[in-house]
């Protein structure tokens, strides 16, 4: 099974379960809450409500204070204002200031005119006090029994862990029994019983009439000021404390406090707020109409979330415009958001899964694509690749657009015929799986589908005549990469000797003839005619022989060398090349330990084939020929050519990368032939860079390559590798490639191919210097 994303293989219903799981918990948790305050607070400060004008406020303030030249006052100014009020037609007088211990300055006439009045409200409330033993406990503060005419209500407020007094207990537990809150008794309202709500805070303090304290002893209000009005007396004088955060409004006295919850029952304003069963209702409703999906419509599903975004932020404030109700919207808001933010990764992951699976220039399936569609319910289907013939011609004569166009349709025709997808794994080549296996000869299905290109291929830049290659993989049981090599090689010896297809699998002439040259060259091995030639790489900054790269040789029984072309691609077509690389590897791992013991402080590198990095065990192989000569693995360079990234990249990468923990040096050999390395250049784990000799051969006559040679140096430097030009045949161009900030170079100039002892003499004569 393969994922697009973790969470999409529990299916659409079980995301919108996780999900509503998840808000659930952090809503219990309460690290929802500082959300949820926030949206009050922002509902709250949208609405701007006016006071009642029932309510009225008698300051204790600072001018009062200045006025009467004293503090504490005595209680028969307390008295005083209760008469004055009582006489200007108040409904009901309310204290928020503490009368629970005695004064001995007028208590007695304070308590007269509470009688006088029958309409007075004294605070009860708790408070703190520290014990003989250090510790605090709480008291409760009552009013003086020479006040018990008066009405008493609770006064206690309780801010929040982050000190913000959101809510207002209607009553309050005092020795066991229930005592209304000063709001309550004001305002009358015992609808909320012993419950806890949410004062308004919409409404504007600012707007509730005031006036000073020595104002009103004073008879300096205006007439009607009192009339029928509920007045609450505490202090608003900062030095006097009694101060309290709130929302919307800041730090505002306790008695405005007290006034606002007055209001806010008097005008219905009392806000309940949504319980568990409407919040978890919501969560799950949200959930599973947002809920992650593997295929949406992106635009679609953004506007569904911007406007559900929208009528959760909206809706709250309109319900509570009309209803005291604050609607609980952050588990809501939230648990959209969480799924449009999953969403969003859901979709970006599958982006990312099908970009890494299709080819940017047609949108065919990829190469990687291909290896994962070779899994076990395809093993009873031929694998074919074919190779467009000339493909560099048509790309380079009718532009890379219509060479894309061409591909296209061949693909088109290709899959309407087959009935099966078509996969580009390369510029140049497509394959498919073949599951009409029975009865046809891979021979014939191929005919069968070459006729299809008869008719030319139409582009934007006119007819294209196509000619294909085909290469066929019967081997059912093999592994899925190898099955492509397979095919692969198979195109290219079709390609290479003109014929329509080649066959992996089955039994050809042509194949069998290359399988005896094979078996002549594994032969040629076990005699000891084949054999390693070593070409050296000079220093530019060393001004010496600091390398070799090794080559194979095979010398047959008559002294005439066999030349490495006619049986180094064979070796690759038949699977051999692998035997043949890890005779080389030994051979060049026994004389790197020879080099290290007589002390010779020389590198070497050699070529891997692309089929090599297919193989499974290739990379452990390599591991134990080093460890058994115990060779510093870092004295190896292996030089592998850009075709195994075009190839197959996933595959080429993954096995660089062990061999890279092993401690191997890796090179890109040829650079600048192939076709992609730059898109692969920066994730390759390589040290080295080659520039191809077609390269170097015309640096000091084609200015164009001199700005390749140089931009090509530039830009390995900046990645940090060492670079090499292969080549190198005459002094001027070494002096314009030192010149250029080559680091290595390797050609005729500096010595021809050798066998191991002449390169180690070469490397050990006096005087072998190219200094410029």
């Amino acid at each position: 099974m393969r994922p697009i994303d973790i969470l999409s293989r529990h299916g659409d219903k079980m995301h919108a379960m996780l999900i509503a799981i998840a808000i659930v918990s952090a809503w219990a948790l309460s690290i929802l809450s500082p959300l949820e305050r926030w949206l009050e607070d922002g509902r709250a400060g949208l609405l701007d409500r006016p006071a009642s004008g029932e309510v009225v406020i008698v300051e204790i303030d600072s001018r009062s204070i200045s006025e009467l030249q004293q503090w504490p006052w005595p209680r028969s100014l307390h008295a005083r204002l209760v008469d004055r009020l009582s006489t200007t037609g108040a409904s009901t007088i309310a204290f928020d200031v503490d009368f629970s211990s005695p004064s001995h300055q007028g208590d007695a006439e304070f308590g007269a005119a509470i009688e006088r009045s029958g309409k007075v409200v004294l605070p009860i409330f708790y408070s703190q006090a520290r014990r003989t033993d250090g510790h605090e406990s709480a008291i409760i503060n009552r009013p003086m029994q020479e006040f018990s005419a008066a009405w008493v209500g609770a006064v206690n407020i309780y801010p929040d862990a982050g000190g913000t007094v959101r809510n207002y207990p209607a009553a309050t537990y005092i020795d066991g029994q229930v005592t209304p809150s000063l709001a309550t008794v004001v305002a009358q309202n015992s609808d909320w019983g012993d419950r806890t709500f949410q004062p308004d805070w919409s409404i504007n303090p600012r707007l509730i009439p005031r006036h000073a304290f020595i104002d009103v002893v004073e008879g300096r209000v205006p007439a009607g000021a009192f009339d029928n009005k509920r007045v609450f007396i505490g202090s608003t004088a900062i030095e006097l404390g009694d101060r309290y955060a709130v929302p919307v409004h800041g730090i505002i006295p306790g008695v405005v406090i007290q006034a606002i919850a007055a209001e806010s029952l008097l005008q219905g304003r009392a806000l309940a707020s949504t319980g568990w069963p409407i919040t978890l209702a919501g969560i799950l409703l949200i959930a599973f109409l947002w809920r992650p999906r593997r295929s949406v419509r992106p635009v679609r599903y953004a506007l569904m979330t911007g406007l559900g975004l929208l009528v959760l932020a909206a809706v709250p404030v309109a319900v509570q415009v009309l209803l005291p109700l604050s609607i609980k919207s952050a588990p809501w808001l939230t648990t959209l958001i969480l799924c449009a933010a999953l969403q969003l990764a859901i979709t970006v992951r599958r982006h990312i899964y099908e970009r890494a699976r299709t080819d940017v220039d047609t949108a065919l399936p990829n190469r990687l694509a291909f290896e994962e569609a070779l899994d076990d319910e395809t093993r009873n289907a031929r694998l074919v690749v074919s190779s467009i013939r000339r493909f560099s011609d048509i790309r380079e004569g009718m532009g890379t657009a219509a060479s894309n166009e061409v591909v296209i349709e061949i693909a088109d025709r290709l899959s309407t015929q087959i009935g099966a997808p078509i996969y580009r794994i390369a510029p140049e080549l497509i394959g498919w799986l073949d599951r009409e296996v029975d009865g046809t000869s891979a021979e014939d299905r191929i005919s069968a589908l070459d006729e299809l290109f008869r008719q030319a291929v139409t582009t934007s830049q006119g007819p294209v005549d196509v000619q294909l290659s085909y290469g066929v993989d019967t081997e059912i049981a093999a592994h899925g990469v190898l099955r492509i090599e397979r095919a692969l090689a198979a195109a290219e010896t079709a390609r290479r000797e003109g014929h329509l297809v080649a066959v992996e699998g089955g039994s050809q002439p042509a194949l069998r003839r290359e399988l005896g040259l094979m078996g002549e060259l594994r032969s040629a091995m076990d005699r000891g005619q084949v054999w390693l030639a070593y070409q050296p790489k000079y220093s530019l900054h060393e001004d010496r022989i600091v390398s070799a790269e090794a080559l194979i040789r095979w010398t047959d029984l008559e002294g005439r060398t066999v030349p490495p072309d006619s049986f180094i691609p064979l070796a690759e077509t038949t699977g051999m090349i692998t035997e043949v690389t890890l005779f080389a590897l030994r051979t060049i791992v026994s004389q790197l330990a020879d080099w290290q013991r007589s002390g010779t402080h020389l590198h070497a590198s050699i070529n891997i084939s692309p089929v090599d990095l297919a193989k499974p065990d290739f990379v452990d192989n390599v591991a134990m020929t080093i460890a058994a000569q115990q060779v510093d693995p870092a004295l190896l360079t292996l030089e592998i050519t850009e075709s195994a990234f075009i190839r197959s990249p996933e595959q080429a990468l993954a096995s660089l990368d062990r061999l890279r923990e092993i401690g191997l040096r890796l090179s890109i050999d040829d650079y600048g032939t192939g076709l992609s390395t730059l898109s692969y250049l920066q994730k390759m784990p390589v040290q080295e860079l080659k520039i191809d000799r077609c390269f170097i051969k015309d640096l000091l006559g084609k200015k164009s390559d001199r700005v390749l040679v140089r931009s090509t140096i530039d830009m390995a430097h900046e990645l940090g590798l060492t670079v090499v030009a292969e080549g190198v045949e005459d002094a001027d161009t070494l002096d314009e490639l030192r010149r250029l900030g080559c680091d290595q170079i390797q050609g005729y100039l500096i010595g021809k191919p050798l066998p191991s002892d002449e390169f180690t003499a070469l490397c050990l004569s006096a005087g072998r210097r190219f200094v410029a």
